[in-house]
This record gives structure tokens, sequence and C-alpha cells, in this order.
């Protein structure tokens, strides 16, 4: 019983090797196979331009700018479990009424200033103002102990404070180098431009 590969790919008798055999077929398909696994010179990478379009609405806009160029203390991953960002670690205390948030090293704006704890109570206190976000409700004062320490302190606990964190870039609206994500906002009058931010803290 002759199986394997199909009769019409089974070779006639060869000058070559006077024989009729699917050895011929196996070996010559091998040495093509290995011929075709040397390393192939590396491709060059053109620098080019990301465009990124959205229907024509009035929160489009303001959502790019953000995801580029802006930064939240914590995000949530796919477990809805929070991780650092502009944060380099928490702790609850008070019995679940105050959120003490240390700040990460070393960032800066973009316009080469460092991140403050003083800095993000302003942003923060300004987004509360105006968003009236759910997971602030029960926040009574924002504290900067020190520099690089964040505290908020809550009426009762309440442990949607981190997914409104999660929720809130720290972004200075009327200062738009006051960001510290991975990209510079470029003035355009054509839409929203960016740069890369070559000082960004995640590399």
């Amino acid at each position: 019983m002759q199986s394997g590969f199909p009769r019409w790919l089974w070779p006639r008798t060869s000058r070559c090797f006077g024989t009729r055999s699917r050895a011929g077929v196996v070996g010559l398909g091998f040495l093509l196979l290995i011929g075709g696994c040397h390393a192939q010179p590396p491709i060059p990478v053109e620098s080019r331009t990301l465009r990124l379009g959205t229907h024509n609405t009035t929160e489009a806009s303001p959502f790019f700018r953000d995801m580029l160029s802006a930064e939240p203390l914590v995000v949530l991953d796919w477990h809805g479990r929070a991780q650092p960002r502009l944060a380099d670690k928490w702790a609850w205390e008070d019995d679940g009424r105050a959120l003490s948030v240390t700040l990460r090293p070393g960032v800066t704006f973009h316009d080469g200033s460092p991140l403050t704890a003083q800095a993000v109570a302003a942003v923060i206190r300004k987004s509360i103002a105006v968003n009236r976000v759910e997971g602030f409700r029960y926040l009574t004062a924002i504290d900067t102990p020190t520099p690089v320490t964040v505290v908020f302190r809550l009426s009762r606990p309440d442990s949607f404070l981190v997914e409104a964190l999660a929720g809130t870039p720290i972004v200075d609206a009327s200062t738009p180098a006051r960001r510290t994500g991975p990209f510079k906002l470029v003035e355009s009058a054509s839409g929203v431009r960016a740069e890369k931010n070559a000082a960004y803290h995640r590399g």
C-alpha cells in the first residue's frame, strides 16, 4: 500500500539516480525547506507618523489628547486591580478612612518641572469641582505631608476612591505642558498632534 505524497508528486525513473522513490521527493523538499530558512537581512524600519481618525464629536479630541499625553496615579488591569502609574505605592490608613499615595520618583511634566504632591493635589481638586466623580463622594480633604506623598481623607471607608483616581488623569487644563505621558502635544490647527516624550519615565 502506497501512502503519503499524492501519486502526482512521485518522481518518474530518474536519470541521475536510476530509481523511483518517494525519498527523493522528501529529500528535495527538505533541502528546499532548509534553503528557505536561512536568516534574511533585517527589513529597515522607517520613521512614520501615526494617524488616528475619529468621528467629529466633542468627546473624541480630549480623549485622544489625554490618552497620548496624560496619566492617572493608578490604572486598572483587566481584572479590575489597581496597578501603579504615577503612583509608586499606596496604602489604606485610619481604618480605611485615608489613602496614602507615594509618587513615583523622577517623573517630570513635559515642561521639565517635577511631578510633586502639591501639583497632583491641585489637579485633583480642580477635577472634583468640575466632574463630580462618584468615587470622590466621601472625600473630605487632600493633604500633602511631603513633596512625594498625597493623602486622601474620607468621611467613611470607600473602595471606589481608587477607581476614581484611575479615571482622573493628572492634567492642568490651563497649561498644556503640565502632562506626564509618553507623547507631548504639539500645536496644530488640523487636529491632535503629538511627538515622543524623550524623558518619559517608563522608557
